[in-house]
């Protein structure tokens, strides 16, 4: 299964958000049963929290990894999922 990742607020969808997921790059492969980090930038007018909802790039599976992630940190590390396919990113 392909996912693409993908940084939003819940609250503040909007095409005008500067962050930029640099890890995983496009291609890697994950194992969901071993924590992982991404790792994002931001600027001073995104939204101080996100959440990050992992999905696959035809949008037929969503499920969200974190909420509440503070956009000053630059980065998230998810917890053990072995109930997600192991897949690409």
């Amino acid at each position: 299964m392909r996912f693409a990742i993908t940084a939003a607020s819940l609250s503040l969808i909007s095409s005008a958000l500067a962050i930029t997921i640099t890890q995983p790059t496009s291609g890697t492969e994950w194992d969901f049963s071993t924590p992982k980090t991404i790792k994002f930038t931001s600027d001073a007018n995104d939204p101080s929290v996100i959440s990050i909802i992992l999905r696959t790039q035809d949008g037929s599976f969503q499920t969200k990894l974190a909420d509440n992630v503070k956009t000053s940190t630059g980065e998230y590390t998810t917890q053990p999922n072995p109930s997600i396919s192991n897949g690409y990113v």
